[in-house]
């Protein structure tokens, strides 16, 4: 696993470096997912050169549903954490969903603004929400706070889905 993790990173930097010197605009990245979650110990991104833009960009996953003190999500924090100080460009990737089975609900909602707020304290630049879209369990509850979230990580979950009731049944009601 340390071979693959160091293997990863040095392969971007060079990569990164090569291309760099001949589209400087571009981004070149690597994803932590699966067997790459664990940041590398030694290893960093390079940062970029005066004239090379090439940011290594990070996917993660992360189920606070069972609260910050569970076993995976101490653990998430700390891959977390690792890839913050190996990359200088931190891009969140984050289900708001069951990839399992988009039908079965997913109860992370009132988790989903404590996840961003550890993205944003932990130097997350982005974020990428990927949900089911229409006609899943609160689909259009979740695809409103998501946004509304994404703009505003301080929001509280319970105060919003109380304000949110209005528009939900105002949207029933044209539906039917």
């Amino acid at each position: 696993m340390v071979r693959r993790r160091r293997w990863g990173i040095d392969f971007v930097n060079h990569v990164a470096e090569a291309v760099g010197r001949k589209r400087p605009d571009l981004w070149i990245g690597t994803e932590a997912y699966a067997y790459s979650v664990v940041p590398p110990r030694k290893t960093k991104a390079r940062p970029p050169k005066s004239r090379c833009k090439s940011r290594h960009i990070t996917a993660a996953w992360c189920i606070r549903s069972k609260g910050s003190r569970s076993r995976i999500n101490r653990e998430f924090t700390r891959h977390l954490v690792g890839w913050r100080n190996a990359c200088d460009h931190l891009l969140i990737w984050t289900y708001d969903m069951n990839p399992r089975d988009y039908w079965l609900p997913f109860p992370n909602m009132r988790s989903q603004p404590a996840n961003l707020r550890t993205f944003v304290k932990n130097k997350g630049r982005g974020i990428f929400m990927q949900g089911t879209g229409e006609n899943t369990e609160f689909s259009d509850l979740r695809a409103y706070m998501m946004t509304a979230l994404i703009w505003d990580p301080s929001r509280d979950a319970d105060e919003f889905i109380k304000n949110s009731s209005p528009l939900l049944r105002a949207r029933r009601q044209t539906d039917s």
